[in-house]
């Protein structure tokens, strides 16, 4: 009967740390998805301004062409 109570007390305590482990695997799960969810719309946001940035930049070269053209024009006509 002693024995009996040592497997009970062994197979609770295996139980309680199973079920902690369990609930910390969990609780990290939960933590890594709200990190998720939280940095897509950095990403988002890094991608917009990506491309932002470079649509920029064309336009910077096309309002230099543009300037070019302009001091031509005002050469020949004065």
């Amino acid at each position: 009967m002693h024995y009996m109570y040592v497997l009970i007390a062994g197979a609770a305590i295996v139980m309680l740390g199973l079920t902690g482990i369990a609930s910390s695997y969990a609780r990290m799960l939960l933590k890594v998805s709200a990190l998720r969810m939280s940095c897509a719309p950095r990403r988002m946001s890094s991608r917009i301004a990506t491309r932002v940035w470079k649509r920029c930049q064309e336009r910077d070269i096309q309002v230099a062409s543009l300037a070019l053209w302009q001091a031509k024009v005002s050469s020949l006509y004065g």
